[in-house]
């Protein structure tokens, strides 16, 4: 009766190999519950903030957002010191340790996999929570290649209901527009390096001003919102005899 996939270039994709699925194929954006981030409020402090959590590796690197932080600080040495970068679960890969190595020392600060902390009593899940919301931009890395048209991280979901600034780095921007606003988030073409140094300048711009205003825009996805839809388009889509 109906057929979902994730994102456009998905749907896109299926189509060309079977052109008879136009009328019952749909985007769901499959989102999820809202995250529990306690009482966690942003606060500004004197340093920018950019907080990436996840994996790495050299499909997922840092480095796409190292790269061109250190041509920017080059040109901005009153920025040196002032700008750090916190890595939460995953361990630095190749390419992001060669850059860190040019970098000023302390800009890199890798936290690796948060475990359970039995003076806070709270599980390694709930710290990294309660940092996206404290973070100034949080940064999300989509991916290497043609397969980013096909997915979209499921962290990015939770990025969202934190309401923090997103400074998103992906070779296919397009896939984006109907999930996060350009007018709050900062997209980047992960293979332009000017794009990146212009987000890194209107992220620092924004920390200049004294407060980074959390993002209430951009639309959030619940699972509920989800299967609601899912169940309507099944209901309204039309049937074919098997």
């Amino acid at each position: 009766s109906a057929v979902f996939w994730y994102t456009n270039g998905a749907r896109n994709e299926a189509l060309k190999r079977n052109p008879n699925l136009a009328g019952r194929g749909f985007v769901v954006r499959p989102g999820m519950s809202p995250p529990d981030f306690k009482d966690a409020t942003h606060k500004h402090g004197a340093k920018l903030r950019f907080c990436y959590f996840g994996g790495l590796s050299e499909e997922r690197s840092l480095s796409l957002f190292l790269s061109p932080l250190l041509q920017f600080l080059k040109s901005n040495h009153d920025l040196v010191g002032k700008i750090e970068v916190h890595a939460y679960g995953g361990t630095p890969d190749g390419l992001t340790r060669r850059v860190m190595e040019r970098l000023p020392e302390g800009t890199v600060q890798p936290h690796g996999r948060l475990e359970y902390d039995p003076h806070l009593r709270k599980s390694g899940r709930q710290q990294v929570l309660e940092e996206m919301r404290k973070a100034d931009f949080l940064l999300l890395i989509h991916g290497q290649g043609d397969i980013c048209k096909l997915y979209i991280p499921s962290k990015s979901y939770e990025y969202i209901w934190s309401q923090r600034p997103i400074v998103l780095l992906t070779p296919c921007p397009e896939e984006w527009t109907e999930v996060l606003n350009s007018n709050e988030h900062l997209i980047s073409n992960q293979d332009n390096p000017k794009e990146i140094e212009s987000a890194i300048e209107g992220a620092v711009q924004e920390w200049k001003s004294g407060k980074i205003e959390d993002r209430t825009q951009t639309q959030s996805f619940s699972a509920e919102d989800a299967v609601e839809t899912i169940v309507a388009l099944a209901v309204q889509s039309p049937r074919t005899p098997r």
